[in-house]
């Protein structure tokens, strides 16, 4: 094997690696309709393990070649109780990612929707809430 392509190898082999570990995984999915005049869509999953017992999720849609709409959520357990909250996303034209100091903020983005949850077990009985919202 040449040098030169030693070094890419390696680096993909280590970022792997490094993902497996932080506990990244990820599904794609595709899609084609032949009703109405065609519409391609992909849609991608990402997962990322926080602490332990924490994990967010998201999920990215594109319609051709155009971001349409994505979720955010996050969940993980505070001793007997369960936490769960995200929100829906729908994008319109071009959306960017803009700076402020140390904010961020998604423009021409949406919030559509969302909720917060909590289950709390107490032996053999759970107690939970749900709050949401959206059309």
């Amino acid at each position: 094997m040449r040098r030169g392509y030693l070094l890419p190898v390696l680096a993909v082999a280590l970022l792997g690696t490094v993902a497996a570990a932080a506990g990244v995984d990820g599904v794609w999915r595709s899609s084609f309709t032949l009703r109405d005049e065609g519409r391609f869509l992909s849609t991608l999953d990402l997962g990322f393990g926080l602490a332990e017992g924490w994990r967010f999720s998201s999920s990215w849609a594109l319609e051709g070649m155009d971001l349409r709409w994505g979720t955010l959520k996050l969940q993980g357990s505070l001793g007997v109780a369960d936490v769960a909250a995200g929100i829906a996303l729908q994008l319109e034209g071009d959306p960017r990612v803009l700076r402020s100091g140390s904010l961020f903020t998604l423009e021409g983005a949406e919030i559509i929707g969302g909720f917060i949850s909590l289950k709390v077990y107490l032996g053999d009985l759970t107690l939970g809430i749900t709050v949401t919202t959206g059309p």
